[in-house]
């Protein structure tokens, strides 16, 4: 395969390491899709609130400002929401997916 994209788009492109790709998080939470409804779900939900390892009404303001497009905050809320489904997996033992799927 190297080969073929050597000659095709040159020895640096073929040769170069494996990079990544970014994941458009700001992008879909911005939307109305059904990333961004199940992310506001969990981020607005009362079981983020009531666990206390987060200022609940920041994340919240984030999201607001977020959304609006004031700031890009799609970072910061994708951590907030991987670390309060895993909460809710992990510590609370709950099925989130039930919850988002109502």
């Amino acid at each position: 395969i190297r080969a073929a994209a050597e000659a095709r788009f040159g020895r640096a492109y073929a040769h170069a390491p494996k990079s990544g790709f970014g994941v458009p998080v700001s992008r879909w939470l911005r939307g109305d899709g059904p990333f961004a409804k199940t992310a506001c779900q969990v981020l607005e939900n009362a079981c983020l609130r009531r666990r206390g390892w987060l200022d609940a009404d920041l994340v919240s303001a984030r999201l607001a400002a977020h959304r609006r497009g004031e700031r890009d905050h799609g970072e910061l809320l994708w951590g907030v929401f991987c670390l309060e489904l895993y909460a809710r997996v992990c510590r609370d033992g709950d099925d989130p997916a039930r919850e988002i799927a109502r």
